[in-house]
């Protein structure tokens, strides 16, 4: 015990000790000094970390990094009394973040290795140098801060899904974008972070749920709800069996035809002989194409509602303006 009394001493004299020292051949990352106790600046020092930050890259959401190593030198300490925190990172342009979608886990049996994951968002993407707490208790307390020596490349970005022209697909749920080719077929719900592409002639055989715009070629049927958080754009005899549901505005061709009840957060445009089964509901204009059929009621409320020629109309409007441009 005299020699951890000493210690104890001899940082209330001093007030200030280095939490650990650099291994030899590694670079010396900045140091929180106001530690409850450290050990003298050395490769011997009592909790040993190793900078592996020049070698580490995390590439996509799923990937770690390990950005130190880490060794007992004489703290004592276990995984269950070994602790390691993200406190904040550093873009290469001086941007800050002090709580970033980081998360870090220890991993080994001693020594052990400080591996961070992407966790959360808004998820980053460039060159970041990582500040992470320690704390380690055990016959001694050490805490204190440790950045990297270098800036570690981070992408936590989703990549996306791609279904190729002609291929099958079952249920999609990602943070990325989906792109769906030409023929393509969806069987299960589609549930996009990001927008929906669909080439020709693709068929999505249940529902689809985009964070972003959802866009489709000719001849794309859609079977279940589309909720789109964007907008969408569809080409010619493209076929919704059920509602529709956009933050912005629909624009589609020539023959398409909205069986189920059509809600644009933005205008709703569309080309000749399209088909409504069950009206329009829209927070901006409304463009009805020629020879179309709208069943149920259009509703634009402090919009302009145009209809083309031989439209048919079997409900309400409810515009400021109404325009037959015939």
């Amino acid at each position: 015990m005299r020699p951890l009394r000493l210690l104890a001493l001899g940082f209330l004299l001093t007030g200030a000790v280095a939490l650990v020292a650099p291994t030899a051949g590694v670079t010396l990352a900045e140091v929180d000094r106001a530690v409850s106790v450290g050990a003298a600046a050395d490769s011997n020092a009592y909790l040993g970390l190793t900078d592996r930050s020049g070698n580490a890259a995390v590439d996509g959401p799923d990937d770690t990094a390990t950005l130190f190593d880490v060794a007992d030198n004489g703290v004592g300490v276990t995984a269950s009394t070994l602790a390691v925190d993200v406190v904040g990172v550093e873009r290469q342009d001086g941007t800050a973040d002090s709580d970033p979608p980081l998360a870090v886990a220890l991993q080994g049996t001693g020594p052990y290795e400080a591996v961070v994951s992407c966790d959360g968002s808004p998820p980053l993407d460039g060159d970041y140098r990582v500040t992470l707490r320690f704390l380690a208790t055990g016959d001694l307390t050490v805490d204190g801060t440790r950045t990297t020596g270098s800036y570690v490349p981070i992408s936590c970005e989703e990549e996306g899904v791609t279904v190729g022209d002609g291929e099958t697909a079952n249920s999609i749920d990602t943070e990325g974008d989906v792109d769906v080719g030409n023929e393509g077929t969806v069987h299960g719900q589609v549930d996009s972070g990001g927008s929906v592409t669909a080439g020709d002639e693709a068929t999505f055989n249940s529902g689809v749920t985009s964070d972003g715009s959802v866009d489709a070629g000719d001849e794309a049927t859609f079977h279940g709800q589309v909720d789109s958080g964007g907008s969408l754009t569809v080409g010619d005899e493209v076929t919704f069996s059920s509602a529709v549901t956009t933050g912005g505005s629909i624009t589609a061709g020539d023959e398409v035809t909205f069986h189920g009840h059509v809600d644009s957060g933005g205008s709703v445009s569309t080309g000749a002989e399209a088909t409504f089964n069950n009206g329009i509901t829209s927070d901006g204009s409304v463009t009805v194409g020629d020879g179309s059929t709208v069943h149920g009621d259009i509703v634009a409320e402090g919009s302009t509602v145009t209809i083309g020629c031989d439209v048919q109309l079997t409900g309400n409007i409810v515009a400021d303006e109404v325009v037959y441009d015939c």
